[in-house]
């Protein structure tokens, strides 16, 4: 497969899918992380790396946990990059350092594309939502009614499933929930945020409500700790 200049992550997955390329787990789906992973890969030049990240700090964990991860508070480790890395030569080679240098200059080039582009609009739940159904995100989804191509009109948005997309899971949705427009979901809950902060003394007590049930599990924890040792 070649790598012209404008082929992007996306277009580089349907072609492995296209050929009937598996994944190293044998899935026909691709996903671009995994891709772009392979493509920053130095041991695709003949180089093997090793001692490339070491335990760093912990850092805040995300406002929404990953799908089946651990959903109470922590903070769990990041690896950093030691100042030096340790290389090796490697086996695996596909296509030598010319063609990766290639593939590397292509990705920066994509990157400041990207980084260059407008935003776009923003939702107000962009990021908040998670499927009651399946319990993966949701992500904003632009569409035009076939009767207002080409004139001009302004798409409607809608809140997606990320399970809902086929495309994902090497061909078979696993959640049949249906989208739900962004704007009439905003209104409602922004209707909800609003009537809500016009009562202080409402938010006043959930505030204090969930304090001290965060006060107890402290306390149960480091009981705990006390009884184990």
């Amino acid at each position: 497969m070649g790598w012209p200049g404008t082929v992007l992550l996306g277009e580089v997955c349907r072609r492995l899918r296209r050929d009937g390329i598996p994944t190293r787990t044998g899935k026909p789906a691709w996903d671009r992380s995994v891709v772009r992973a392979m493509l920053r890969n130095p041991a695709y030049k003949g180089t093997a790396g090793f001692g490339k990240t070491r335990p760093g700090e912990s850092e805040p964990r995300r406002l929404r946990p990953r799908r089946g991860g651990p959903s109470g508070p922590g903070a769990r480790p990041r690896g950093s990059r030691p100042p030096r890395r340790i290389g090796s030569p490697s086996k695996s080679r596909a296509g030598g350092r010319g063609l990766f240098a290639a593939v590397q200059a292509q990705l920066e080039e994509n990157r400041r594309r990207r980084r260059a582009r407008p935003a776009g609009g923003r939702h107000l739940l962009q990021g908040l939502i998670v499927c009651q159904r399946c319990g993966y995100g949701c992500y904003v989804k632009s569409t035009v009614p076939a009767s207002a191509k080409g004139k001009g009109k302004v798409p409607y948005t809608y809140y997606r499933c990320t399970g809902s997309d086929a495309h994902r899971f090497g061909g078979q949705r696993l959640c049949w929930n249906k989208q739900i427009r962004t704007d009439m979901l905003d209104a409602a809950v922004w209707e909800d945020v609003r009537q809500l902060l016009s009562e202080p003394e409402r938010v006043r007590g959930e505030y204090e409500r969930r304090l001290r049930g965060a006060r107890r599990g402290l306390a149960r924890s480091g009981a705990s700790r006390q009884t184990d040792e």
